[in-house]
């Protein structure tokens, strides 16, 4: 058996997470729903929501969500020496195709339905959050 082999099978079943898919519950992120404005929370609790306004809730999450992103890059770019912003730069755009990328691959999960563009702004958000909280934590 080549080496590989026995090292899988010697891994126990549940040593992997298992892949989710739209039909399993979403897995909580607490630190990041805890981003989320009373804004967006009010609005996504509307009893008339339908995909068209949770669509428009999306959007203007992520419009304040980039606000706040925005602020904390001022910040971060304020704290830090010459040589460590040009790498940070760098970083955003790449980040910035890397999470363009991810929220396409997203949606692709909906792909065909309604779903898709919910899947998309959902995760936008919480990508433009998660990129907050690591802002914050960047060290000078």
């Amino acid at each position: 058996m080549a080496p590989l082999a026995l090292l899988l099978a010697a891994l126990p079943a549940y040593a992997f997470e298992p892949i989710q898919s739209l039909a399993d519950p979403p897995r909580p992120h607490p630190e990041i729903e805890a981003r989320y404005t009373p804004e967006y929370r009010t609005c996504l609790a509307d009893p008339q929501l339908n995909t068209m306004r949770q669509d428009r809730c999306n959007a203007a999450e992520l419009a304040r969500q980039d606000r706040a992103l925005n602020r904390v890059w001022q910040q971060t770019i304020a704290r830090l020496a010459p040589a460590r912003l040009a790498e940070l730069r760098r970083a955003e755009r790449g980040w910035i195709t890397a999470r363009q990328r991810q929220c396409d691959l997203a949606a692709k999960e909906g792909e065909g339905g309604t779903i898709a563009t919910l899947l998309y702004g959902q995760c936008m958000i919480d990508e433009t959050i998660r990129r907050t909280l690591w802002l914050e934590r960047l060290p000078r």
